[in-house]
């Protein structure tokens, strides 16, 4: 019976396949950045839930001040570490900047419905507006405010 080999092993095997495809090895650091602007921007929606009052339109400000807070994390991350970039930073932020803000609009008018209009569960409405927000933000940043112009 063969022995697994011990995880830092499996960690350099995955490395390694990776490096030979450059875009597999980007998307999994940018799904690490994803993941970890995830959580900080979670932690903030619910953090902002239960600071907030409980009236009409209070799901979408707090959607509001958790994308802010992701925005910031996600720049620095994803600049340098995901796609490399050494590109101006007023040319790559400005086309950043743009595209969170389109889609934190999408994000809060597409929470605000399924909350305030559907009576979507607010967790439930996060995780699946995010999730689609996600693989835009993916695909925007790599073909447009990261790309070598």
């Amino acid at each position: 019976m063969k022995r697994p080999l011990p995880a830092a092993s499996r960690l350099r095997q995955i490395r390694v396949a990776l490096s030979g495809n450059w875009g597999a090895y980007r998307f999994l650091r940018f799904l690490l950045v994803g993941l970890s602007n995830a959580l900080i921007s979670f932690i903030v929606y619910l953090a902002m839930l239960a600071l907030l009052p409980q009236t009409g339109g209070m799901t979408s400000l707090a959607q509001a001040i958790a994308y802010g807070a992701g925005t910031c994390w996600s720049y620095a991350w994803n600049r340098r570490w995901v796609f490399g970039s050494r590109g101006r930073v007023i040319g790559e932020g400005s086309r950043f900047l743009a595209v969170q803000v389109s889609l934190m609009l999408l994000s809060i008018a597409a929470i605000g419905v399924a909350v305030d209009g559907l009576d979507t569960d607010p967790v439930q409405a996060w995780i699946t507006v995010m999730a689609v927000v996600t693989i835009l933000n993916f695909l925007l940043l790599r073909c447009w405010a990261f790309a070598p112009l």
